[in-house]
């Protein structure tokens, strides 16, 4: 029984290597610094949530890719993630602040939730909070 857990516990600690995840992006312009600026039609390879390698459309283009997605973005800009530096994610703007005074602290948590995500839906994908109540 022993040997059976042992042998398990190795295969689920293993796994994850072995099935490493590759997508490819074809995005129609990337850019991927302020100072480099467009780069044009791109393929961007990404394994396991990394960017492993962007390279100009034209020199993949007519070969197969091999990969477990493909995301094709030969419409959009890809950009690295923004960031924020003064956040407020726990309240709204032009909310009443007679709010402040009714609504329970708990509140502040559901509206930094949605704020998150809208943050997030805007390409920022690092931000710092600037204060609040929580």
């Amino acid at each position: 029984m022993l040997k059976k857990i042992l042998l398990t516990t190795a295969c689920l600690l293993v796994s994850p290597a072995a099935q490493a995840e590759t997508t490819i992006i074809i995005a129609g312009n990337v850019i991927p610094d302020a100072a480099t600026g467009p780069v044009g039609k791109s393929v961007l390879t990404v394994t396991d949530g990394r960017i492993v390698s962007v390279q100009p459309y034209a020199s993949v283009a007519g070969q197969e890719f091999v990969a477990d997605m493909i995301v094709d973005m030969s419409t959009k800009t890809v950009v690295p993630g923004l960031i924020d530096l003064h956040v407020h994610l726990t309240s709204d703007p032009g909310g009443d602040y007679r709010d402040e005074a009714v609504e329970p602290d708990e509140w502040g948590m559901v509206i930094g939730v949605k704020n998150a995500a809208l943050t997030v839906k805007a390409g920022f994908t690092t931000v710092r909070e600037a204060g609040s109540c929580l």
